[in-house]
């Protein structure tokens, strides 16, 4: 990358995109928390719900994890640590993703009962929370604990980057197994401090393989004296039907917690999307009328558990004994599960993609009127000149551009289920014993993304449904 490879390998060049990031960050805090709570109005309601997302997700698919190399939310942690130097390693206990499942099943349950799209003010203490969390985790303890073992939005972007076509590597590995002084991975030595430069989230070169846990922050490649590492290309998706170790996390195959996360997010992806569907909402209000309850709390919450905790354990659990059965797999069922499971992640992240893509082309002028309030509230414009307060015409095109990311995201799936299950029974007749269970399953959650994409959606920033 003759002009782009340049500007990477700067050192500051992480932080001249953090810096407006942290701008950005403040703006929307403080318009959220003192501007008017019409979500329309209210940069805090616009901003993160419709073209945040949606860039975060366009990035992932064109480039990688553009949203932790932008991260404003690590910025306090190099401020606080030029005073206090971390005491502690993260506990042992906790070096899994179970911590990050249950916060994103958390964040996945607010999000619903508390319709947090339409309310800036709490939008805004969501985001003043995460600087505070990172900002406490990261100064008690070591390395990048609050990236590799926390953050939400760091292991929905470690999943998704999977399926990105550029991936952090070495340039020549023998220039790398030559190598004796390590520099890359200095930053994850138990007694390292900011002093130490290389990845905070021990990924070693050499046996790195994929991207996850990367946070793409590029500190491997300043750190290493030799100039070996930079961004290659990669065939998407690949590293899933690729069982080997790798540095971080390990196999996938025994990663449990890692296999929850992406069944997790998988499932919410659909889940999440139907939650703003027509149909869905009346079912909602029809059940809370007929149990005569106050409020849709607790319809939401059964139904959220519902979609993203219960039918996924049955689902699956069902998939791999059938599977498992009809192929006389040698192997731990467990083994095998956690591999087949992570390979859903493309269709998960193809169903993310048609869902916010939609709200980012279908209302990308919504930021307009927000954007002119919040400067008349600083004297600086006269006032919104319009709002869309009414359903909008949304283009052809773009039906067909989510058709098109789930029918990706289905066939890589599928792709991926069958290189394992051939890996796993070279014979052709147990292979697709061992395929069929898992491809149903993947057929009917397209078939749901499928019907979802062709309702009635809630819009971002509008008042009304539209398709």
């Amino acid at each position: 990358m003759p002009v782009l490879g340049r500007v990477l390998r700067w050192r500051h060049a992480r932080l001249t995109v953090q810096l407006p990031m942290l701008l950005l960050a403040g703006i929307i805090v403080y318009d959220g928390l003192t501007g008017p709570q019409t979500a329309p109005l209210n940069l805090a309601g616009v901003a993160p719900w419709i073209h945040w997302r949606g860039l975060v997700v366009l990035g992932l698919l064109f480039v990688g994890n553009v949203s932790c190399f932008a991260c404003p939310f690590v910025l306090p942690r190099a401020v606080g640590r030029r005073h206090w130097s971390p005491r502690w390693n993260w506990p042992r206990r906790l070096r899994s993703k179970w911590l990050a499942v249950l916060l994103l099943l958390a964040f996945f349950w607010a999000y619903e009962v508390c319709a947090l799209w339409s309310s800036p003010w709490w939008t805004a203490w969501l985001v003043l929370g995460y600087f505070v969390t990172a900002f406490a985790v990261d100064v008690c303890f070591r390395g990048a604990a609050f990236c590799k073992y926390v953050c939400p939005i760091g292991q929905f972007n470690y999943v998704q980057s999977l399926m990105s076509p550029l991936e952090v590597t070495m340039r020549v590995p023998q220039v790398c197994a030559d190598c004796r002084t390590k520099d890359c991975i200095q930053a994850s030595l138990p007694r390292a401090d900011d002093a130490n430069r290389g990845c905070a989230l021990g990924l070693y070169l050499p046996h790195k393989a994929g991207n996850f846990d990367c946070t793409l922050c590029l500190e491997c490649v300043h750190a290493c004296p030799r100039d070996n590492i930079g961004l290659t290309p990669v065939v998407p998706g690949a590293e899933l039907w690729r069982d080997r170790p790798r540095a971080g996390i390990g196999r996938f195959a025994r990663r449990p917690d890692v296999a929850a996360l992406v069944l997790l997010l998988v499932f919410a992806a659909f889940a999440n999307a139907a939650g703003m569907v027509g149909p869905v909402l009346e079912v909602q209000d029809r059940l809370t009328a007929a149990l005569r309850l106050n409020s849709p709390f607790w319809i939401t919450t059964a139904l959220l558990l519902l979609a993203v905790v219960v039918l996924p354990l049955l689902l699956a659990g069902a998939a791999s004994a059938v599977s498992h059965a009809w192929s006389g797999d040698p192997g731990r069922r467990l083994d095998a599960a956690c591999r087949f499971i992570c390979a859903f992640a493309p269709l998960g992240f193809g169903m993310w993609l048609s869902h916010y893509c939609f709200h980012f082309f279908s209302s990308p002028e919504a930021l307009v009127p927000a954007g002119q309030r919040f400067l008349a509230d600083l004297g600086l414009h006269e006032g919104p000149t319009w709002i869309c307060n009414c359903c909008v015409t949304v283009a052809d095109w773009l039906l067909r551009l989510e058709i098109l990311f789930l029918d990706l995201g289905l066939l890589l799936s599928l792709y991926a289920v069958y290189r394992i299950a051939r890996e796993r029974r070279p014979e052709t007749a147990q292979a697709l014993k061992a395929f069929a269970p898992w491809a149903l399953i993947l057929t009917l959650l397209f078939t749901v993304g499928v019907w979802i994409m062709f309702q009635p959606m809630e819009m971002r920033g509008m008042t009304e449904l539209a398709r």
